[in-house]
């Protein structure tokens, strides 16, 4: 059995001195100062190199490491915004894959030139100036990872009994109400910036926005109302002001449900399949002037109503569903029209139609949207069903209905662009999911994940939208904004910031 030494106390080891412990610290720290301090280079080769230069050999670097350079020195923080290097990035990531999807294109010094990488408004299509490109890179990588900012605006702090509308386009979302009136929101100071009453016992039923010219500071606004009427506003931005253009004062069988404005074209229609087509042109005692009326005995709803320029005529497209021996069908009907010579007022000078294929799908649309050449529509089954359009001088052609699946509970509206960007939202308001279907038919879907304050994101709450219902989408090249119906009637619009 071996026993354990035990130690004396006189034992003299230096951890045992009484000033051992002092000595030791002492050491420590001045080991710790003797450390060579690290010293840059004599010669600093970067902050000589011409910006140029130095744009050149950085553009080599992927997006995420000019992130992450970009905070050493405001040498760097100044090269990495540059514009030509990001112009570059947002070219390779967001040009060029949509590029390659043009029948022959290749990628050729020849290609690249021809194909534009400016981002382009919707007002006009016209191209951007001394554009922030890192800015804009930003804006679309935030779109395609489904990553925003979300905020809530509140309409109403009292429960609203009537029906809001809502529109957005380019930094502005359009409200209407009877209660509050026609109001103009600027969605980046979330104020309003014009607003005006729509009448006494007014019930709007539907919202139009006329958009083209934007760029000159105007919007044209068409709201239907409940008891048959139409009325047209023109915004000026400048002054922050509405002005009212037209009302009319037939009344018809029944309320306004549905239109569309392309001045001085308005499409408009009824509960009762009822298609009325209005010019503005010549107004007498501010009334517009009907140019032609339809009505259907089979049309069911949903119905969706569009109007675009086509060269120098208007394109006003019906899109509606109709009972079919498989089930439903979806039909568009175009109608062309043109100012003639010699004529006071113009006309409709030409009318095509188109079907789709039965769908053999159970239960009608819930809705319906069409942009051309996209039509959408929403099916009881937590599904869209896409169709595209293709329309000639003499002949209009539907293709087969396209599933897009993606959510996990009911759709409660969607919308979509001319150039097959769409936004879905659930009836909840829980789910949000962007669509990018231009060339990709079928494809996935993103969606909308925004970044939350510490406080919600550590109880695990969503913090927008819960147990409400009847959410309406509408979304412009920046932002996405749900309109929020509550069960005790208040509302409120979720603008989810992509910037």
């Amino acid at each position: 059995m071996h026993l354990k030494r035990r130690r004396s106390s006189s034992s003299h080891e230096p951890s045992s001195a009484p000033g051992a412990t002092a000595s030791s610290t002492q050491q420590q720290q001045q080991r710790k100062r003797a450390r060579p301090y690290y010293e840059p280079p004599l010669h600093d080769l970067i902050s000589r190199l011409p910006a140029e230069l130095l744009v050149r050999i950085l553009s080599n670097l992927p997006e995420s490491t000019l992130i992450s350079i970009a905070p050493v020195s405001k040498l760097f923080h100044r090269v990495t915004s540059d514009a030509h290097l990001w112009r570059g990035h947002y070219y390779r990531r967001f040009i060029l894959p949509r590029a390659h999807l043009i029948p022959g294109f290749r990628k050729s010094p020849t290609a690249v030139t021809t194909v534009s990488t400016s981002p382009r408004k919707k007002s006009g299509g016209k191209e951007q100036e001394n554009v922030d490109w890192k800015s804009a890179y930003k804006l679309l990588h935030n779109w395609a990872r489904g990553r925003c900012e979300v905020d809530e605006l509140e309409l109403h702090q009292q429960p609203n009994t009537g029906k809001t509308l809502v529109k957005v386009v380019e930094g502005l979302a359009i409200t209407a109400d009877a209660a509050s009136g026609l109001i103009i929101w600027d969605l980046r100071t979330r104020l309003p910036v014009a607003r005006t009453k729509l009448g006494n016992d007014a019930r709007p039923m539907c919202l139009a926005v006329d958009e083209e010219a934007l760029s000159e500071g105007e919007v044209g606004i068409a709201v239907g109302f409940g008891d048959g009427t139409l009325g047209v506003w023109r915004t000026d931005l400048e002054r922050n002001c509405l002005v009212l253009k037209c009302r009319t004062t037939d009344k018809k069988c029944c309320g306004i449900e549905g239109a569309a404005y392309c001045h001085p074209f308005i499409l408009a229609a009824s509960g009762k399949g009822q298609i009325f087509l209005y010019t503005l042109d010549h107004l007498k005692r501010h009334q517009p002037h009907l140019l032609r009326s339809l009505r259907s005995q089979t049309v069911r709803s949903p119905t969706a109503l569009s109007m675009r320029r086509v060269g120098v005529s208007v394109v006003a497209s019906i899109a509606y569903t109709i009972e079919s021996i498989d089930g439903w069908a979806i039909g568009v009907q175009d109608l062309d029209i043109m100012s003639r010579p010699g004529h006071i007022l113009p006309e409709v000078v030409h009318s095509r139609v188109g079907h789709s294929p039965p769908s053999g799908i159970a239960g009608r649309p819930g809705g319906l949207c069409y942009s051309h050449p996209y039509l959408l529509a929403t099916l009881p089954d937590n599904t869209l069903l896409l169709h595209l359009c293709t329309a000639t001088a003499a002949k209009l052609t539907i293709s087969p209905g396209i599933r897009l699946w993606g959510h996990t509970s009911g759709i409660s509206d969607a919308e979509i662009t001319p150039r097959g960007k769409a936004v879905s939202v659930s009836a909840k308001g829980d789910e949000i999911r962007v669509w990018e279907l231009e060339g990709r038919l079928g494809g996935r879907s993103i969606e909308v994940r925004p970044r939350l304050p510490d406080k919600e994101a550590a109880t695990g709450s969503v913090g927008v939208l819960d147990q409400e219902m009847k959410n309406k989408v509408g979304f412009d090249e920046e932002m996405v904004i749900v309109l929020k119906e509550q069960s005790d009637g208040r509302e409120s619009l979720m603008v989810y910031d992509f910037r």
